[in-house]
Parts: C-alpha cells; structure tokens; sequence
C-alpha cells in the first residue's frame, strides 16, 4: 500500500519477487517502456509513493503460473505537476462527469419515459416495447458517456460504487444532483413532445396490485418489488464492470439487465429501479393535477437504495472471499516453489 494512496496491495510471485530482489535498484525495465512494481519494498515505499504513480486499470499485468494468479501493478514517472491518480480518482473533471450524467439521466428518462407514454404499456407489447427503450438507451449511454462517467445515470448504481469504493462520496453527492436534475429536464421535455402534464411515465404501484392486495398492503409488495428488482439490476451492474475484459459487452449485458426487470416490474410498479427516474416524472406531474406518483415516492427511492445497497454488499462480500481464496493458493504456490530439495 503507497503512503496516502488508496491503491490495493499487490502480490507477488516467489520466482519473480527473488529475482528482482538482485536488482540494485529493485526495478525492472518492461519491454513496453513501463516500469515494474515488485520492487517497491525491497528499496522503500516512500521513494515509490513520491516519485511513481499507478498508471491506469488497464495496465495491471496477471502473470498466470499453475493457475494461480499474481498481480503485478505498472507503474510510470510521475510528470512534474501531475496530479497522483489513486483508486477511484480519473483525469476527467468533476464537472465533465456531472454534465454527462445529466445528459444520459435526461435521455434515459425522454426516450424510456417517452415511449411508456406513447404507447400507455396498453397490451403486451405496449410492455416489450417500453422494457426494450429503456434497455436500448442504457447501451446507447454506456458506449457515448460511460467513458467519462462510467454511465451511472442511476443513484442506486452510484450509491453501490460508493460502497464498492469505486468512487468518493463527494463524486457520489455531484453524481446524484446531477441525475435528479436531468430526470426533471427529460421529464419536462417529455412533456412538451406529448403537449401534457398528466402522464410522463411516473412510477406509481399499479391497480391490479392494489386490487389483489388493497391499498395499504400494496405499498408494501410495491417496495419489496422494488428492492428485489435493483437488487438484481445492481448486482449484473457490479459483475460485469468488475473485469476490465467484460469492456467490450458491458453496456450490453447491463441494458439487457434493465429490460429484464422491467419486463417483470412494470405490472407491479412501473419499474423504476432509480430513483431519479421516477422524481423527475413526478414532480412535473403535479402541474397536470396528478399527484399518485409523488405520493408514492418514497418507495422508489427507498426501494431501489435497499436493493442497491444490498447487492454492494454482497458483492463485497463475494469478492473478498474470491481474493482471500487467491492469496492462500499464491502463498501454497510460493512456499512450494521456495522449497529445498532436502525438505521435498
């Protein structure tokens, strides 16, 4: 671990940690220009820490030696002036990744949000079409802004990458102002297309849960609804942007994700599964006279926030487990390697 840097450990292999021990320096000159970290505690941390910085995700190398895996993290000189890039920290500005949250909230909510209105979720396909707008413009946003924000548009997603350490939580406070605000522009847009204030997709529990359950237990099935529906869509969110590999099918796999629990969710709730979602549409479906979905509210805020924070957790929890596992093999792995002849 660097001094003041929240950059993870690293483990290292017997074989490789012995021969760089030789070097003077500790260092060793990569083929692609780059230098390795394996001698970082053999010469002294704090040289390290001041003069080398972690160079991105993307360069961290997995040596593979009988199926056990061993980190090995590339580093560069730090430039004269240049900020020092730890977990969850990027070049982009703050302000550069608030504007696309806003522009990808307020397009999820005017195309997910416009077509529910146009087609009234009247029918089974007024449903299939409703869950596929809102899985389609998920892809569209991963691959336009996901690199400059990660594409959240979502505060249950940003609320779990703030518990997965993914982000600070000052990045998570901006993230969710600026989702809220765009969800009110998109819903206002949505507003001026259709010409109405009355219906511009808010979430709401619906008439047939109510009619099966009454109004007061309703509520509760529409939270339980809610929870277990992010809960799902969070946890595929987590999983697939763990590995930077999965880079190429990320925004695929999570759109498919949100198509799935809307194919489900929307006879129960509307689905929303993201609370700013569903705060946009209400407010300004006050000014038409309804005020359903902002009574029901707090449902879609504290259900999707449950299940999120949930899935961070579990996730957490799996993960640690995995990386636990992976130490112990690559210590067996390392013991037996260390081993004299004699002792075999």
């Amino acid at each position: 671990m660097f001094p003041g840097c929240r950059c993870p450990g690293l483990v290292y292999g017997a074989r490789e940690r012995n021969r760089l021990e030789q070097d003077k320096d500790g260092i060793e000159q990569h083929r692609c220009g780059q230098l390795s970290a394996d001698g970082i505690y053999a010469e002294g941390r704090k040289f390290f820490a001041k003069n080398f910085t972690i160079f991105q995700i993307g360069c961290i190398i997995i040596l593979q030696k009988k199926g056990c895996e061993y980190l090995v993290a590339t580093l560069r000189p730090r430039k004269r002036n240049e900020r020092r890039i730890c977990k969850g920290e990027t070049i982009m500005s703050l302000t550069k990744k608030c504007v696309a949250e806003f522009i990808g909230t307020m397009l999820l909510v005017v195309f997910g949000c416009g077509v529910a209105v146009a087609t009234g979720c009247a029918g089974n396909d007024g449903i299939v079409a409703t869950a596929l707008a809102f899985g389609l413009v998920i892809v569209a946003m991963a691959y336009s802004i996901g690199n400059i924000s990660g594409c959240h548009i979502n505060p249950a997603v940003s609320v779990a990458m703030l518990i997965n350490k993914k982000m600070s939580a000052k990045e998570c406070l901006w993230y969710i102002v600026s989702q809220v605000l765009g969800a009110i522009v998109g819903a206002l847009i949505v507003a001026l297309l259709f010409g109405s204030f009355e219906n511009l997709g808010g979430n709401a529990v619906q008439a047939g849960v109510e009619a099966a359950y009454g109004e007061g237990p309703a509520l509760l099935i529409g939270l339980i609804a809610e929870i277990v529906l992010t809960f799902a869509f969070v946890l595929a969110v987590l999983g697939v942007t763990a590995k930077t590999d999965n880079k190429t099918v990320t925004g695929i796999v999570i759109g498919l994700s949100l198509t799935l629990v809307h194919l489900l969710g929307i006879r129960l709730t509307g689905t929303s599964v993201n609370p700013a979602r569903s705060i946009g549409p209400a407010l300004l479906q006050m000014i038409g006279g309804d005020f359903t979905a902002i009574s029901h509210i707090w449902i879609f805020i504290v259900g999707p926030v449950a299940g999120a924070v949930a899935a961070a957790f579990l996730y957490r929890y799996l993960e640690g487990r995995k990386q636990k596992m992976a130490q112990g093999n690559a210590e067996k792995t390392e013991d037996a390697e260390t081993e004299t002849p004699a002792e075999q």
